[in-house]
């Protein structure tokens, strides 16, 4: 299992696809492209470890877990660094070749122990497994790169509202895209 240094995730128009690059500790590159359809079925999975921190799940009321989601995202966040340019120099070898592998399956779980790491899975289309430890910092850093590079593809998805924001700017209506 990999620990994760570096991610960034990416809307590759022409392939209509999410393009997401790791950088493990070790130096390995992951790049994997996440379609729509992935991306629906992966979402929900990232809300429920999210909201299965020990704070969160401790609360009696739905109100107050999606509060201490919120809080937990928003210390994430800040404690994350969305401006460093993704540092291709770290990469000692790519993972998979030069090329990009398509996920078709993936599982996210916490660890037993509220303080290791949570447990990301991935399997390519050809059957190749791809584990990740990921503490909750990353986790909601995922969330947020995979919110915006959603929001950037004009996909027209319901994320919820575990990036911080507040139900109506969640619900607001998407730019309208022009197409030629």
């Amino acid at each position: 299992m990999s620990t994760i240094h570096q991610m960034r995730i990416e809307f590759d128009a022409p392939e209509d696809r999410l393009l997401m690059s790791i950088i493990s500790k070790d130096g390995k590159e992951f790049r994997m492209w996440f379609t729509r359809r992935f991306i629906l079925l992966l979402w929900p999975n990232l809300l429920k470890l999210a909201e299965s921190t020990p704070e969160a799940a401790a609360q009696a009321s739905e109100a107050a877990r999606r509060s201490i989601v919120r809080f937990q995202h928003e210390k994430a966040l800040a404690a994350s660094k969305f401006t460093t340019t993704y540092d291709k120099d770290k990469v000692v070898s790519q993972h998979f070749g030069e090329e990009p592998v398509l996920i078709t399956q993936g599982g996210i779980r916490r660890i037993d122990n509220p303080k290791g790491p949570n447990q990301v899975a991935f399997m390519t289309k050809d059957g190749k497994p791809v584990t990740m430890a990921m503490d909750d910092v990353l986790l909601h850093s995922m969330a947020r790169l995979i919110r915006n590079a959603v929001k950037k593809a004009g996909w027209n998805l319901d994320l919820g509202v575990l990036a911080g924001e507040t139900p109506a700017a969640a619900d607001a209506q998407p730019t309208p895209r022009v197409l030629n």
